[in-house]
C-alpha cells in the first residue's frame, strides 16, 4: 500500500490526475497513449483571510508551547510501498510540520489477488491564534515595501495581541513592536516598512502574543537578489604561423562575484567525425538517398582518417554503400524515392545519388561507366527540358543538378548551362543555390579568379549572418521548398564550397564553428544535413591539416599561466577549458591574454574566450546582439482608448490589481534553442489561470482580454492556457519571480506574448530587464531597458 499526508491546499490547486484503484484496475481499457508535463506552481494569494472555523481555543496538540514554526513543507510524509501485517493493518509515525493547514492523509492499498481499495482523511492543524505572513516571494536590492503579517484570532473572545518582529539582512524602519485589537473570528494586518539594502537572504521571525497566555511565532526567508542584467562577450581566433593577443576589459560598474572569464583551446575544430556515421547505419527498406548520403559521408570521414594518420576503419563501408546506390539506378538512369518498382526516378534523389558517385570517383574508387553516363543523361535532359510559365524551372534546382553532373565527369555538358545560369538567374539564386553553383562552376575548369566565381563569393559573403562564435546562411522557405536543403544544409554547403575552392578565405573557420555547434545541439536533423555536413568538415580538416598536429602550447594572462598542454596527432581533437574568475582581473584595466604554441611544427590551435559578468541593471539601456526584446505593463481593467485596442502603459498599480505584461521580441534571423526571461518586480506574482484557485471571474476577464488582444493585432501569442492557437513556445514556466519561454526554434520576425501577474505587496519595486539569448551562443542576447 501507499500512504501519503498532503496539504490539502496543493491539492486543490488541480484535479487529480491519477484514477482511484478500482479504475485503474478494473475498467474495460481501449489502446491509448497518455502525456503529461510539469507545471510551475503560483499560489494565489488573492485573498489573504483564511477559511477555517473557530475551534474553541484547542486547536494543537499542547505537546510544545512557543516554539517557532519555521519547518513548511507541503508534503508531510510519503511512502509508496508500505507492507501489512498478517491482519492486514499498518502504522506509519508522522513528524508534522509547522504549517497551520488542513492535512489529507490518503491510503493506497492493492492485495496479490488484484483487491484495490483507498481511504482519505483530514486533520486539521490549527491553533487559537495564528500568525500568515503575507510577504513577498523575494526582494531586489533598493526594493522598498512593507512585511505584512495577518493575525488570525480563531477563540471566541476578542484579544488584544501584540507582534514583535525581528529581522536580519534588511533594515526595517520604526518600532519593531505593532499592537492592534482583534475581534473573535477575524484577522488583522499588522505591517512593517522595510528596504533591501545588501544581497543575501532575508530572516524575518514575527513573534505575537495575546491575552489569556495566547501566542504564535514564525520564522520566514526572504532571497535578496541584485538589480543586475548578464553581459556576454565572445571571440574567438586561430594561431597559426603567429601568437595571438587579445584584451580583456573587465568595465569598473562589472561586478566582479558573478561570472567568469572562460578560456578554451582545441587542436582541431572537428575529428574524423567517424561518430557519425553510426547516425546513418543501414536500416530496413532504406531508399537510394540514404544510402548516398551514408556513402558521401563514409567518403569524407575516410578522408579524415587517412590525414590523421590512423588506421582507416570505413573502407567496408563505402565499398558497400557504392554497390547499393549502383544497385538502386533504375533503367532510365534515374534513381527514385523508394525501391518499389511502382516508384518513378525522382531528379532531386538521383542528383544526390550523382553527387554521392562523383565523390567516389574522386577518391579514385571505380565507378562503372555506364552506370555514370546513364544517370548524366537523365540529369541532362531534365536540366534542358521545355518549360513553360506555368511551370518554370527553379534556378536553385538546375545548380544542385548541375554540380552533380559536374562532379561525376560531366564538365564539358555541365560548363555553359552553369554560366548561363549565372548571367541569367543569379539574382534569383537563393545562398543554397550559389554554393552548388559555385562548385559546379569549378569543377567544370573555372578558375579561383574568374570573374564569376568571384561574384558568386561576393554573394554568399553578403548574405553572411555572423556572431561571435560562428557564421551561417539562411534562405526564404520559399527557396528551399521541394528540396533537400535546411538551414544546417545551406551553411555546410557554403563551407564546402570555401573549403575546397578557398580554404583560406576568413569566413571559413568561423563557419565551420557555427556547424560543430549545430552539430551539438541536434541541429542535423536529416540524413543528407549531416552528410553535408561531415563532408564540410571532413574537407575543412583535410584542407588544413589540422589532425596531424604536432605541438605544445601555452596561454598566458598578464604573465600568469591559464592553460598549457601537448598536442599530437590523431583522429580526436586535443581541447582544454579552464574558468578564470573575475576577481582575478582588474575592473577600468585591459588585461592581455596570450596564446602561443610551437610555430616551427604543423598544425593549427584554434582559442574561443567567453567573458561573462553582470551589471547593475538599473537605468540600463537595451541592447540588441541579435534579439531586440521589450515589456510593458498595463492594467487589465484600464478602460482607456478601447475603441481602438490601445492599452495605456503604467509604473504603479493598486494592491489586488491584475496587471497584463505584454513580451514583444524581434529577431532579424533565425534562432535554434532560445530563452527568454521576463523577470518580474517583487510586488507582482505571475497568475495561473489553470489553477482551480484561480477566481472564476478572473478567468472571464482573461478570455475577453485574449479575444481584445487577438482583434488587436493579428498573429500574436498569447498565455498556454489558451489552446486555439499557435505558438513558437515549445514550454513556458511561471516562477515566483519570473517569465520564462523557450523555443527549440525561433524564426525571425515580430513575437507578442501576453500573461499576467497580481499586485499582492505594497511598495516601491525595481523593475529587471527582460532577456533573450541562444542557448548554445549565449553572446547573441538581447535585453530590454
Amino acid at each position: 500500500m501507499s500512504v501519503a499526508v498532503i496539504d490539502r491546499a496543493v491539492l486543490s490547486l488541480q484535479e487529480e490526475r491519477g484514477p482511484d484503484g478500482l479504475h485503474a484496475f478494473w475498467f474495460e481499457r481501449g489502446l491509448s497513449v497518455s502525456t503529461a508535463s510539469s507545471m510551475a506552481v503560483s499560489v494565489d494569494r488573492y485573498n489573504d483571510a483564511i477559511a477555517e472555523p473557530p475551534r474553541q481555543g484547542k486547536g494543537g496538540s499542547g505537546l510544545v508551547s512557543n516554539q517557532t514554526r519555521q519547518d513548511f513543507r507541503n508534503t508531510a510524509y510519503w511512502k509508496a510501498q508500505l507492507v501489512t501485517k498478517d491482519d492486514g493493518t499498518a502504522s506509519v509515525d508522522v513528524k508534522m510540520p509547522d504549517n497551520l493547514t488542513t492535512w489529507r492523509m490518503q491510503a493506497r492499498a492493492i492485495s496479490g489477488d488484484t483487491m484495490v481499495g483507498e481511504g482519505t482523511n483530514e486533520l486539521l492543524s490549527t491553533k487559537p491564534l495564528l500568525l500568515r505572513p503575507a510577504l513577498p516571494r523575494f526582494l531586489r536590492v533598493g526594493d522598498s515595501g512593507e512585511l505584512r503579517v495577518l493575525v488570525r484570532n480563531a477563540t471566541q473572545a476578542e484579544t488584544q495581541v501584540s507582534v514583535v518582529l525581528k529581522a536580519q539582512g534588511v533594515t526595517v524602519s520604526g518600532d519593531l513592536t505593532r499592537s492592534a485589537t482583534v475581534r473573535s473570528s477575524e484577522s488583522a494586518v499588522m505591517s512593517w516598512p522595510t528596504k533591501a539594502e545588501a544581497e543575501g537572504t532575508a530572516n524575518l521571525t514575527f513573534i505575537a502574543t495575546g491575552t489569556g497566555g495566547l501566542e504564535d511565532s514564525v520564522e520566514q526567508e526572504l532571497p535578496v537578489m541584485l538589480d543586475v542584467t548578464p553581459e556576454t562577450m565572445a571571440t574567438g581566433g586561430i594561431v597559426n604561423r603567429e601568437g595571438a593577443l587579445e584584451a580583456v576589459y573587465l568595465p569598473k560598474f562589472a561586478i566582479q562575484e558573478h561570472g567568469s572569464l572562460t578560456v578554451s583551446v582545441r587542436s582541431a575544430l572537428v575529428g574524423t567525425m567517424a561518430e557519425e556515421l553510426a547516425l546513418l547505419k543501414p536500416v530496413p527498406y532504406e531508399g537510394a538517398e540514404r544510402v548516398a548520403s551514408r556513402l558521401i559521408a563514409s567518403i569524407g570521414v575516410r578522408r579524415a582518417e587517412k590525414t590523421a594518420g590512423g588506421t582507416t576503419v570505413s573502407d567496408g563501408r563505402v565499398a558497400s554503400d557504392l554497390a547499393g546506390v549502383v544497385g538502386r539506378q533504375r533503367p532510365d538512369g534515374g534513381w527514385s524515392w523508394c525501391d518499389d518498382p511502382r516508384c518513378q526516378s525522382d531528379p532531386n534523389v538521383t542528383g544526390w545519388a550523382l553527387l554521392a558517385l562523383g565523390e567516389a570517383q574522386r577518391d579514385g574508387l571505380a565507378v562503372d561507366t555506364s552506370v555514370v553516363q546513364s544517370a548524366s543523361g537523365y540529369v541532362f535532359g531534365y536540366v534542358n527540358r521545355a518549360t513553360d510559365l506555368a511551370s518554370p524551372a527553379d534556378p536553385n534546382q538546375k545548380a544542385f543538378l548541375l554540380e552533380a553532373l559536374a562532379s561525376a565527369g560531366g564538365r564539358a555538358a555541365a560548363a555553359t548551362p552553369a554560366r548561363a545560369l549565372f548571367e541569367q538567374y543569379r539574382a534569383k539564386l537563393a545562398s543554397w543555390g550559389k554554393a552548388y553553383l559555385l562548385l559546379a562552376l569549378t569543377e567544370a575548369g573555372a578558375a579561383k579568379d574568374d570573374a564569376q566565381v568571384r561574384a558568386l563569393f561576393d554573394d554568399l559573403a553578403a548574405a553572411t549572418i555572423p556572431s561571435a562564435n560562428g557564421n551561417h546562411w539562411e534562405d526564404e522557405p520559399a527557396a528551399t521548398r521541394g528540396s533537400f536543403v535546411t538551414t544546417t544544409g545551406t551553411t555546410a554547403l557554403a563551407a564546402l564550397a570555401l573549403a575546397r575552392i578557398r580554404p583560406d578565405h576568413v569566413l571559413l573557420p568561423q563557419t565551420v564553428r557555427w556547424l560543430v555547434v549545430a552539430r551539438a545541439a541536434d541541429g542535423w536533423h536529416t540524413s543528407v544535413d549531416r552528410a553535408l555536413g561531415v563532408l564540410a568538415l571532413t574537407s575543412y580538416a583535410v584542407s588544413t591539416g589540422e589532425l596531424a598536429g604536432d605541438y605544445s602550447y601555452k596561454v598566458l594572462l598578464d604573465d600568469k599561466d591559464v592553460l598549457a598542454g601537448l598536442v599530437t596527432p590523431g583522429a580526436a581533437a586535443t581541447s582544454a577549458t579552464k574558468s578564470v574568475p573575475l576577481t582575478t582581473l582588474t575592473p577600468g584595466k585591459t588585461n592581455l591574454l596570450a596564446i602561443t604554441r610551437e610555430y616551427q611544427k604543423p598544425g593549427r590551435l584554434y582559442y574561443t574566450l567567453d567573458l561573462r559578468y553582470v551589471t547593475p541593471a538599473k537605468e540600463v539601456e537595451a541592447v540588441n546582439r541579435g534579439f531586440a526584446i521589450s515589456h510593458q505593463y498595463t492594467l487589465i481593467d484600464d478602460p482607456a482608448m478601447p475603441a481602438a485596442r490601445l492599452f495605456r502603459p503604467i509604473s504603479s498599480a493598486k494592491l489586488g490589481d491584475t496587471v497584463r505584461v505584454t513580451l514583444t521580441v524581434m529577431t532579424a534571423s533565425d534562432h535554434p534553442y532560445v530563452v527568454i526571461e521576463d523577470l518580474l518586480p517583487s510586488g507582482l506574482e505571475p497568475v495561473d489561470a489553470r489553477l482551480k484557485n484561480v477566481d472564476p471571474a478572473l478567468i472571464a476577464k482573461l478570455n475577453a482580454d485574449q479575444s481584445t488582444a487577438a482583434g488587436r493585432k493579428a498573429g500574436s501569442y498569447f498565455a498556454p492556457w489558451f489552446r486555439w492557437y499557435y505558438s513558437p513556445w515549445q514550454h513556458v514556466e511561471l516562477r515566483d519571480d519570473r517569465a520564462v519561454l523557450y523555443a527549440t526554434r525561433l524564426a525571425k520576425g515580430v513575437y507578442e506574448y501576453i500573461y499576467y501577474a497580481r499586485a499582492t505587496t505594497p511598495g516601491n519595486f525595481f523593475v529587471a530587464p527582460a532577456h533573450a539569448e541562444e542557448t548554445y551562443f549565449p553572446e547573441v542576447f538581447g535585453r530590454s531597458d
